[in-house]
């Protein structure tokens, strides 16, 4: 059994309300063939049973702390602050580790020191019948502009990720101002900081559930507002063209999906017009791959 007081790596689990699947993502983490870890677990306020159901584990790797509400990026900060080992891993409240998860992923890192952060796909399964319903995709390498043009899937989720201690003090943590776009906002400086690694294989299972955070577009709006006005003071695209065709994206993105998931016929105009404004050759872009 590895030191307690110095693990290797510190997994970071972020939880409200997990009753239902805390139980499962837990012993998926102490279940890991790499032995030298430490769970964080931090509980953002939760109103049912998790309390009672993580009281159930007695294992002395794993570290519970409640917290008041204040969000999924404010839990992970903190946790991020507990966090002793070199190595941090997060992991969603109702996501899984497959057995050689960390294993794979701190010998990657070890093998290749000119990079701070790995990530592989996900098997995407059924929260209700177990069943796979697909591999998820992602991107390696130098990847910020992918990440900025919103065009392709760079990072699945949060729980596919490993990154060293170090590239936070970088980076800085999770803005808790946001909420739905925090991620792709930590992995855009984290872009402009590193090099990914990206594994061929799974090694994590992202749960469909009807319970998981369903998408909430105009808190996607503004959290990506919020950010673009960040990342742009730090200079994150190369010129005003380039970042007029970022805006476009999202603009179109945002009009897709007023007219998919609410529907909002004239919010959904609103942001067509500004795509168009920003780049038009975005919307013809799609409308070829669409048709």
């Amino acid at each position: 059994m590895s030191n307690l007081l110095n693990p290797d790596v510190s997994v970071i689990v972020p939880c409200y309300n997990g009753e239902d699947y805390i139980s499962e993502t837990i012993q998926s983490v102490l279940d890991q063939s790499y032995e030298s870890l430490e769970l964080i677990i931090v509980d953002d306020g939760s109103l049912d049973r998790t309390g009672d159901v993580i009281a159930q584990c007695s294992d002395a790797r794993l570290r519970y702390f409640r917290t008041k509400n204040c969000g999924v990026s404010h839990a992970r900060n903190f946790g991020i602050g507990m966090a002793r080992g070199e190595f941090i891993a997060f992991l969603d409240a109702d996501d899984l580790f497959m057995p050689e998860n960390l294993s794979v992923k701190i010998g990657f890192l070890r093998e290749h020191l000119d990079m701070d952060l790995v990530h592989a796909p996900e098997i995407i399964f059924d929260g209700n019948t177990g069943a796979h319903q697909r591999v998820s995709s992602g991107l390696g390498g130098t990847v910020l502009s992918e990440l900025l043009l919103l065009e392709k899937t760079v990072i699945h989720s949060p729980s596919s990720v490993l990154v060293r201690r170090k590239l936070l003090a970088a980076t800085g943590l999770f803005d808790e101002r946001l909420s739905v776009s925090a991620d792709w906002d930590m992995w855009v400086r984290m872009a402009l900081v590193t090099p990914f690694g990206f594994l061929g294989s799974p090694y994590t299972k992202y749960r469909l559930h009807q319970n998981q955070m369903h998408s909430n577009i105009g808190q996607m709006e503004k959290d990506m507002s919020t950010s673009f006005d960040k990342l742009q003071t730090l200079g994150v695209w190369r010129n005003k063209k380039a970042l007029r065709r970022s805006k476009a994206k999202l603009f179109l993105t945002l009009c897709l999906c007023y007219i998919k998931d609410e529907p909002r016929f004239l919010r959904s105009l609103h942001f067509l017009l500004r795509s168009l404004i920003n780049t038009p050759s975005v919307l013809f872009v799609y409308l070829r791959k669409r048709f």
